[in-house]
């Protein structure tokens, strides 16, 4: 049996997960609306919006607080002909999200760990018989069940993640009864929040201690702080001397990035109002998603399990391994994985009888990013893996390096820049019964999705080499595609 990969890329992996804690998080949230009509044509709607977001820890301390949230809102509605025939309308505004409670994992005894072995064989109760171990336990955000100062699990003065929107567009009613529609959305976000691991790769904080005469003593602080990614930073730590110490890094110290995530878009929508007989409606979007973060996770990385195995951390909201060091973020800028540059819907109903009707919609996606990943092939640091998460015999380096065989090395590979997935293609039907006796009360509907059975694949393994510095056998494997085809069968009755 082949002691990296398994047997033909078969490997077992044990998950140990306990959490044994209990938290509190309060929300509030405080809104003024004033709706202004400036002439008979002209709507202003003017807003603000206050929001306070507080976690706490399972002693009922809080340790993380937002309580500055400002979001300003403005929209207007112009009814330009008076009659409804052409409408312009606009806002602008600032959204918050709430703290993510994920942070808590960070200082209290939780673990979560993986560890990876072969296996020779099946015992007959279905569990595998455990060949060799490969390599020792890996756990995303140093979750290894250890307690420690929560002062040091957040930075100080953390801004919440927000974003500002701007929406412009139109409707117009045509001669045939149609109506028109055209919008454009921009969204960019401001701030947001994310996890870097306090152990000897962030040499940018070890290095600010020092300049201040503090070492810090990594069996104190926790495993990982909330920060504010590509900006200056507020750390605590603990230090040798058992005092606590703030330390302050700033994003060109850690060598990070600008902290980006801008998304553009065009709607455009034609549809057929409900006429007792028939409505339609038809929709194309094209958008465009890119910077140097998706936002609170990684959907390249969303794995948690399956055939292929695991690798966590990545759906677990701010917590993911990006901004966790400078190498992971070099070439990240790019078009992220939610990126779907074109979709286009098709909706329709038909009313056959007043008991029966029947509807059909289809949809047609463009693909997400393909994405290759490898050992690091910068010039910043040394060594082929600087930040200590590509010694998986599974998964390899996890840096924006696209390994080539041919060449025995890797190429920078940004977000995007390896092509795109296919278009997802899918058709949903469904037909609605009433029955006379019950005045259009109860309906029994059937619906049947991707009628035609689609297999497209959605996602695939990004990882190209593994620490040996060759091939990773199970690189560009498919590991989801577009739900198979399946039926639901609804019955509702309206009061």
């Amino acid at each position: 049996m082949d002691p990296v990969n398994g047997s033909s890329g078969y490997y077992v992996v044990r998950n140990i997960n306990t959490s044994l804690y209990s938290y509190e998080a309060k929300q509030r949230a405080y809104y003024i609306e004033d709706k202004w009509q400036v002439t008979d044509n002209l709507l202003l709607s003017l807003g603000l919006r206050k929001d306070e977001f507080t976690n706490y820890t399972p002693f009922g301390d809080p340790y993380i607080e937002v309580d500055n949230a400002w979001a300003p809102r403005l929209g207007f509605s112009w009814d330009v002909n008076g009659d409804s025939s052409l409408k312009v309308f606009g806002n602008i505004g600032r959204y918050y999200l709430g703290l993510p409670l994920s942070a808590v994992s960070l200082f209290t005894p939780a673990t979560t760990t993986d560890t990876y072995y072969t296996y020779s064989g099946i015992n007959a109760d279905g569990t595998p018989v455990l060949a060799q171990q490969l390599g020792s336990a890996v756990s995303a955000n140093s979750r290894f069940g250890r307690i420690a100062d929560v002062r040091t699990a957040v930075v100080k003065d953390i801004e919440g993640e927000n974003q500002d929107e701007i929406i412009l567009g139109l409707t117009k009613q045509l001669d045939s009864g149609w109506v028109f529609g055209v919008r454009g959305t921009h969204r960019h976000l401001n701030a947001g929040i994310d996890d870097q691991n306090y152990d000897v790769s962030n040499t940018a904080l070890i290095d600010a201690a020092a300049a201040q005469g503090v070492t810090i003593d990594f069996s104190q602080v926790a495993g990982a702080s909330l920060i504010n990614p590509g900006q200056t930073n507020k750390w605590g730590v603990i230090g040798t001397d058992g005092q606590f110490h703030e330390i302050s890094v700033s994003r060109e110290a850690a060598g990070f990035p600008k902290f980006k995530r801008n998304y553009s878009a065009v709607e455009f929508n034609l549809e057929r109002p409900f006429d007792g007989k028939w409505y339609a409606k038809v929709n194309y979007v094209w958008s465009h998603s890119y910077g140097t973060t998706e936002g609170q996770v990684r959907s390249d990385l969303w794995r948690t399990g399956g055939a292929l195995g695991s690798y966590q951390g990545q759906a677990s909201v701010s917590t993911t391994q990006s901004w966790d060091h400078a190498a992971l973020m070099e070439h990240f800028n790019g078009d992220q994985s939610n990126d779907h540059r074109h979709q286009l819907k098709l909706f329709g109903f038909y009313q056959f009888t007043p008991q029966w009707g029947a509807s059909a919609n289809f949809s047609l996606i463009s693909g997400a990013p393909h994405n290759c990943l490898g050992n690091y092939y910068g010039t910043e640091y040394s060594g082929r893996d600087p930040a200590g998460y590509g010694g998986s015999a599974i998964t390899g380096g996890p840096y924006h390096y696209c390994y080539n065989p041919e060449t025995g090395t890797g190429s920078a590979s940004p977000p995007g820049s390896q092509g795109r997935l296919g278009w997802i293609a899918q058709l949903d039907m469904g037909v609605t019964y009433k029955p006379a006796f019950a005045d259009g009360k109860l309906a029994l509907r059937f619906d049947v999705f991707n009628i035609t059975n689609e297999q497209t694949a959605t996602n695939i393994y990004p990882f190209s080499q593994l620490p040996d510095n060759t091939t990773n056998p199970l690189w560009d494997q498919v590991v989801a595609y577009q739900a198979p085809r399946s039926g639901r069968v609804t019955l509702s009755y309206d009061f």
